[in-house]
């Protein structure tokens, strides 16, 4: 029995914008999108790249130890990951492993001192977070003065109606 995006041969089948991967006789698994469901000349390889960058520097500052961790590097500067450790409750192992997360984002850069290894905090990748965060406070800056300038003509409305009752 086939579903409505297989063949009888368990083959892909096209759909507007979007190929489906064939799960094949077994129902466990619903279809897997191959490419993005919108027409790919709406994506330029620039905002492919920022918005790839960005789910990274959103996956690495979901955690809270790694927050904690860029909060200590950019407060005190280049640290090791000893030095990172310490105030922790993780093992050093753990801390490198967050640091790698950091790394891999962008958000830390790591140098060897003598024999031991420093990360250091590269805020300017925030910016990507900065940039798209900035985008809805326009958006929202532009609604809450509407809600004000609502609300000011409702008050002066109800201050004209209460003159004209008192009157």
């Amino acid at each position: 029995m086939t579903g409505p995006d297989e063949s009888a041969s368990g083959s892909t089948e096209e759909t507007p914008n979007m190929t489906l991967a064939s799960t094949g006789p077994s129902r466990s698994a619903p279809a897997i999108p191959r490419t993005l469901p919108f027409a790919p000349s709406v994506l330029t390889y620039n905002l492919t790249v920022a918005y790839c960058a960005m789910n990274e520097v959103f996956a690495a500052i979901a955690d809270p130890i790694r927050r904690g961790i860029l909060d200590r590097l950019q407060q005190e500067g280049p640290l090791s990951v000893k030095d990172l450790a310490a105030p922790l409750d993780i093992t050093r192992q753990a801390v490198t492993k967050h640091l790698d997360v950091l790394e891999a984002a962008g958000l830390v850069e790591r140098e060897m001192r003598g024999r031991e290894r420093v990360s250091r905090l590269r805020a300017d990748r925030l910016q990507v977070v900065d940039d798209w965060v900035d985008g809805y406070s326009v958006a929202w800056d532009e609604r809450l003065a509407r809600l004000v300038a609502h609300l000011e003509r409702d008050r002066k409305d109800e201050d004209d109606h209460e003159e004209v009752e008192d009157g």
